[in-house]
């Protein structure tokens, strides 16, 4: 890897120079962008849903899905603590949806999956799960 190229008063002027209109020099950044080893911001990190439950359920007891809009539990990797992300360009969440309430439909601009955990009676079926995806889908119409 070169060396970053050292800050004289004159680059210093014209870097100030540029700043207002968004620019800035990729000399000065490369060292960051390029790197000889992989420098990763996230960390090792597991969420066991038996661990994680107990606080989704106070969630619900905390505040009302209306009140939330979305009453979901980020899991944020540690190593980008209050990004909301699980890496660098995933988000994931736990949301409670409790029996008798709606979650609002919405529009993502990235791709989102959904997996029901649990609900009442007993485990979703394939079924059940075309059925709702239908209705979402129908929601948008």
């Amino acid at each position: 890897m070169e060396a970053i190229p050292a800050r004289t008063p004159e680059r210093q002027a014209f870097y100030d120079r540029i700043a207002p209109m968004h620019l800035s020099p990729l000399w000065e950044k490369l060292h960051n962008l390029v790197t000889a080893e992989p420098v990763p911001e996230c960390v090792a990190a597991i969420w066991r849903y038996r661990d994680v439950r107990p606080h989704l359920m106070q969630a619900g007891a905390l505040i009302t899905a209306m009140e939330a809009t979305r009453r979901v539990l980020i899991l944020e990797n540690p190593g980008l603590a209050g990004q909301s992300t699980i890496t660098g360009s995933l988000f994931a969440g736990l949301q409670l949806i409790l029996p008798g309430e709606v979650a609002p439909a919405h529009r993502h601009t990235q791709s989102a999956l959904r997996f029901v955990i649990e609900r009442p009676g007993n485990r979703p079926q394939a079924r059940d799960l075309t059925s709702y995806v239908g209705r979402c889908a129908a929601a948008w119409e």
